[in-house]
């Protein structure tokens, strides 16, 4: 019988294997199993993640249609109360479309809420220009207004198993009051710097901002101090003759983040060459394609203190108007800047398209592009849309065809403690108002005032009557006072010399003028309870300084016969033929009694007509006293003054009617000072570039002189706010010689914040960073509110 061996060892070592195999796939299984459970556990996080991440946009989202909505709320707001957003007054509402776009997403519907805090106090504030935080801040260097008002936001977002994650949000968006005087020049046209004859330098102190072009000169350099805002920047075209006398050309300097002085010269090329230097205009080619670098040069050599429309600036227009759209360019520099230009013209026109509820319903609804085509051809609107105009002209009945709709709030004939009318009557049959006062020939003059919804504060709304129209009530003076206060000047010629024997010839205009003259001593005696001579009893009826008068008077002259019905801004144009005389204004009407809380120190005089200011206004009028920065007595800093007009053209203490039309050698100016803000229209050039449209910013305020030497000073803000309707025509050198560039300079009172009665505002809007709060907090913070509101939030 055969044996059968067995071997053992292989069969143990086939055991071995399968038990070798068993603990490898359990020790696979188990990795996988933890790799697995790994991989949920991240898709659990990272869905998570996205949730939340969701839900962080959709609250960033929320708080930000709540800054919309306020925004276009109180952009013109005329007031904003300290509750508006409490519940039951005019709370935030979410709109649809946040519903339409979170439609299906992790947002729980029903789950959100926004709310508003109350408006702050209004509080000064230093946008500190050395503070990194502020590089490009736009009122980087100004001292601004700001009230601040906190957005709340909550919603909750769905994960799995319908856990939900509350989110809660703040944030604080600071209204900005921008007082245009904070300016030194500001225009909503192009800024075009042309210098002295004998001088190769201009030197401006204060911020410049503009809506148009700054417009440099290559026979001279700019220095600018501050800061500088801009649609574009560029220079006018050159030729050898138009160089500095060592054939260089003009540069533009302005200081870096170091205070130190930098130029817009390459450093590099010719300095005879336009090639050479930076402006709008520079490109670099990126990707085959030419791209501006300007933001980028402007940026590493001024530290955000030359800023233009690549810095995406906040317009600054005038609060409760919409804004102004000038000429079409013509200049030879379209095609160099025409990306520029494109933007600009888009940018500039924002207001103009964004709502309508300035205007009344009988506004022309035509496309605005389609209507500068069609204005163009007949030469209508050769102003383009004027609108910020309606801030001079008169108030307007709701039936007139070119009332403003809410605008007309806004108007300074709607804030005027007195209303001087002058009334032209036509015919011995026309009637005229009880309290008129006859002046001279057929002119007579009424005074008016306001009635208020409060009788003893002048700053208080008016009262409006069933039409929904201003109410007025009748001032009468004393005729004696009356006969002082006011005086007609009717132009006449000498038959044979041809020359003024009354009143007196613009050589600018290149008309005779009859002008109302108004002598601000004699009204300084009226109001001012510091003057030594206060007599209120010059006010014969219906008129008390103390309960009536606020520092704002309107002078309002007779209306064009026949408004441009073709016109969209719907301009109230008053006659051509004549103007406003301000005289005796060395001191102006500021009483003690408007030294007190809801109403303001100063003197403001507005008109719808071309004005005219004869001989030293709020000034001393001495050469020794003072400069064209600082008060005559610093101790005792002079009055807060402005004037708002269609033009502006001073006249020096040695002026006399009877040589106004002749050459301007018999014309010589003496030293004459002025201490007042100017509000007023100008030529618009049309973005040419043209000297002899405009002469230059510092031709404004107009003259009609040889003002020769340092002969004029003028310390105060240069406004150019809208276009001048009733005398657009252009600057030439045959009339007058201008004082020199550096007579003017911004007075250091509005340096400080400090402004004139009813001066004219813009304001933007600033948010901070958004900030998530935890939700002891936000029950904190509404429970605040609660209690602020008296409300339940």
């Amino acid at each position: 019988m055969k044996r059968i061996f067995t071997n053992v060892f292989k069969q143990k070592n086939e055991g071995a294997a399968i038990l070798m195999v068993l603990v490898v796939i359990a020790s696979v299984s188990v990795i996988l199993a933890t790799l697995l459970d790994w991989g949920m556990e991240e898709g659990r996080i990272n869905r998570r993640y996205f949730t939340l991440l969701e839900g962080k946009n959709a609250t960033e989202s929320l708080v930000g249609f709540g800054i919309a909505d306020l925004m276009t709320r109180w952009e013109d707001a005329d007031q904003i109360a300290k509750d508006e957003l409490a519940p039951n007054n005019s709370p935030l509402m979410i709109p649809d479309e946040f519903y339409a776009f979170y439609k299906g997403s992790t947002v729980l519907i029903g789950s959100e809420s926004l709310s508003g805090g109350p408006v702050s106090e209004p509080y000064l504030a230093y946008i500190d220009p050395n503070d990194p935080a502020n590089a490009f801040d736009p009122q980087k260097g100004n001292l601004i207004t700001i009230r601040d008002v906190n957005i709340y936001t909550k919603l909750s977002v769905i994960v799995k198993n319908n856990d939900n994650i509350p989110l809660y949000a703040a944030r604080t968006l600071e209204i900005r009051e921008i007082p245009l005087t904070n300016y030194e020049l500001y225009s909503v046209m192009d800024l075009e710097f042309e210098p002295d004859e004998d001088s190769e330098e201009i030197i401006i102190e204060g911020p410049v901002y503009t809506e148009g072009n700054l417009i440099g000169s290559d026979k001279a350099d700019i220095y600018f101090k501050s800061t500088v805002s801009c649609s574009s920047f560029f220079k006018k075209e050159t030729a050898s003759k138009h160089s500095k006398k060592d054939g260089s050309l003009g540069k533009v300097y302005c200081k870096n983040g170091k205070g130190e002085w930098v130029s817009n010269y390459d450093g590099k090329g010719l300095r005879s060459t336009e090639e050479s230097f930076f402006d709008s205009n520079s490109r670099k080619s990126k990707n085959n394609k030419e791209e501006s670098d300007w933001r980028e040069v402007a940026s590493k050599k001024w530290s955000g203190n030359f800023k233009t429309s690549d810095y995406e600036l906040p317009k600054l227009k005038c609060s409760g108007f919409k804004g102004y759209r000038g000429k079409k360019s013509s200049s030879k520099h379209d095609s160099a800047r025409k990306g520029h230009d494109e933007t600009d013209s888009d940018d500039r026109e924002y207001d103009n398209e964004r709502d309508d509820k300035h205007y009344s319903k009988n506004r022309n609804s035509t496309d605005p592009h389609k209507e500068n085509e069609k204005t163009s051809a007949n030469t209508k609107n050769e102003n383009g849309l004027n609108y910020p105009y309606a801030l001079i002209e008169p108030n307007l009945k709701k039936s007139d065809k070119c009332n403003k709709g809410d605008s007309e709030e806004h108007k300074l004939a709607r804030k005027a403690g007195l209303i001087v009318r002058l009334h032209e009557r036509k015919s011995d049959k026309e009637k005229l108002p009880e309290h008129a006062i006859h002046l001279k020939d057929n002119y007579y003059v009424t005074c008016n005032k306001l009635k208020r919804t409060d009788a003893h504060n002048p700053t208080s709304k008016c009262s409006l009557d069933r039409d929904g129209d201003v109410e007025e009530e009748a001032v009468e003076l004393d005729q004696e006072f009356a006969n002082k206060l006011f005086k007609m000047h009717v132009y006449q010629e000498d038959e044979r010399s041809k020359e003024p024997k009354s009143s007196f010839y613009d050589a600018r205009r290149e008309k005779g003028l009859d002008v109302l003259e108004v002598d601000i001593a004699e009204f300084r005696k009226a109001v001012d309870d510091r003057d030594k001579d206060y007599n209120p009893k010059c006010w014969k009826k219906g008129y008390s300084p103390r309960n009536d008068y606020n520092g704002i008077v309107y002078v309002e002259l007779p209306r064009e016969d026949n408004d441009d019905d073709d016109r969209e801004d719907k301009i109230v144009k008053s006659k051509d033929n004549m103007g406003v005389l301000l005289t005796n204004g060395s001191k102006l009407p500021d009483p003690d009694y408007n030294d007190t809380k809801g109403r303001k120190k100063g003197f403001t005089l507005a008109t719808n007509n071309a004005l005219y200011i004869k001989g030293n206004y709020n000034a001393d009028g001495d050469s020794r006293t003072g400069s064209n920065k600082q008060s005559d007595d610093r101790r005792f800093p002079d009055s807060l003054a402005a004037v708002a007009c269609d033009s502006l053209t001073i006249l020096s203490n040695n002026w006399e009617d009877s040589k106004s039309k002749g050459s301007k050698n018999d014309r010589v100016a003496d030293f004459t000072e002025y201490n007042v803000a100017v509000i007023a229209g100008d030529a618009d050039s049309g973005q040419s570039g043209k000297s002899v449209e405009k002469g230059g910013v510092h031709r404004l305020p107009r003259s009609l002189e040889k003002w020769t030497g340092n002969s004029c000073r003028h310390r105060g803000s240069l406004i150019t706010a809208f276009a001048s309707e009733i005398a657009p025509e252009p600057f030439n050198a045959n009339y007058c010689t201008p004082p020199k560039s550096d007579s003017f300079g911004q007075f250091e009172e509005f340096t400080k914040g400090k402004t004139p009665p009813g001066m004219i505002i813009s304001r933007t809007f600033y948010p901070t960073k958004l900030r998530f709060l935890t939700e002891q907090e936000y029950r904190a913070e509404m429970k605040q509110l609660k209690a602020v509101f008296n409300q339940d939030i």
